[in-house]
């Protein structure tokens, strides 16, 4: 019983730490912007532009670019020193037929949708091999994010300006349903999402006040917070976001494995 309270503690450690101190790093083209919930906004130029990132089991970022190489084909990229002073892009793969402004990772493969529209994929992070799983019938799709602790998949839309749960497993079986969750409740353009300690994270250019922000969504109703801005006029391009730790969260997660081990002991 010990074992188990101890590890639940820090299960719930880890994910107070991560919604109370997120960095929150998002793209606009190849601009990338790291910001702290803290205040204050840094910009770093990539080598290419980034239309989604996600993290890995690793705890590795990697991201899609929005143009094609001059193979033609898309890359997939893995951000390195996110948190340092020059962070830089990886190759990892050049041989995406399409490029896929949301993707995510789930359950051992990652998922996007093909050039933004509602046709879904699925694509194996060992071999890059793609395989059609089907449209979900929710228009032009961008942000996905996927919350591992109740298995569920979200999709945004701009065309509807609304979040979506998406049956994305039914690779090979019927065709992958989108059920509407609620409108975000403005008008916005490129997009993307993360899900991270139990919050659903969104990164948008928005219409109606032209800014580039970040905020929460209600996956309840659709619902949209404001959080903080990172471009008071958005630069038209393409977004990928993602949330990863602080310092002093890592440090609070190390904390929460040695209470775990030496409850073991």
């Amino acid at each position: 019983m010990k074992r188990v309270m101890s590890i639940a503690a820090a299960a719930a450690l880890f994910a107070g730490a991560a919604a109370a101190n997120p960095v929150f790093l998002a793209t606009s083209g190849s601009t990338l912007f790291r910001a702290s919930s803290g205040g204050g906004v840094a910009t770093f130029a990539l080598s290419d532009d980034l239309v989604s990132m996600f993290r890995m089991p690793n705890g590795e970022i990697w991201g899609v670019s929005a143009t094609t190489s001059v193979n033609g084909t898309y890359e997939i990229y893995r951000l390195d020193g996110a948190l340092s002073a020059a962070p830089s892009l990886t190759l990892l793969h050049d041989g995406f037929q399409a490029t896929y402004p949301g993707m995510t990772y789930a359950n051992g493969f990652l998922y996007g949708f093909a050039d933004g529209s509602q046709h879904l994929d699925r694509i194996d992070p060992g071999t890059f091999a793609v395989s059609s799983v089907g449209p979900t019938g929710t228009f032009s799709n961008g942000a996905a994010a996927h919350d591992a602790a109740t298995d569920t998949f979200y999709g945004m839309s701009s065309n509807t300006n609304a979040l979506y749960t998406i049956d994305y497993a039914l690779s090979g079986g019927p065709t992958p349903a989108g059920t509407l969750v609620g409108a975000l409740g403005f008008d916005f353009q490129n997009h993307d999402a993360d899900f991270v300690g139990g919050i659903l994270y969104t990164a948008v250019q928005r219409n109606d006040n032209g800014a580039f922000e970040v905020g929460t969504i209600s996956t309840i109703d659709g619902s949209y917070s404001f959080l903080m801005t990172l471009e008071n006029l958005y630069t038209p391009g393409v977004v990928g976001m993602v949330v990863v730790p602080t310092p002093s969260t890592i440090a609070s997660i190390a904390l929460a494995g040695l209470l775990v081990a030496r409850r073991r002991r």
